[in-house]
């Protein structure tokens, strides 16, 4: 591991509420494998706004700590 990767980790470690993201992905880790953990899930259950989780799982991702996909919302027409 770089220096710089290592450095990335930490600091996204650093973070108590990426910790508790962390650790909530972990408790639900066979819904997260089915790919059914949605900001909105993480958000509801953590109590912190949609954006704010969006904000810390970029962090995790690009500290290669999570995976994530982003899916467009659903829509329906008239």
């Amino acid at each position: 591991m770089s220096p710089a990767v290592h450095h990335d980790v930490l600091r996204a470690l650093a973070d108590p509420t990426r910790q508790q993201i962390l650790e909530f992905l972990l408790r639900v880790e066979e819904a997260r494998r089915r790919g059914e953990c949605f900001a909105g899930t993480i958000s509801q259950a953590l109590g912190l706004s949609q954006p704010t989780i969006s904000h810390h799982m970029k962090v995790l991702v690009d500290a290669g700590l999570v995976s994530a996909k982003r899916k467009a919302p659903p829509f329906t027409t008239a």
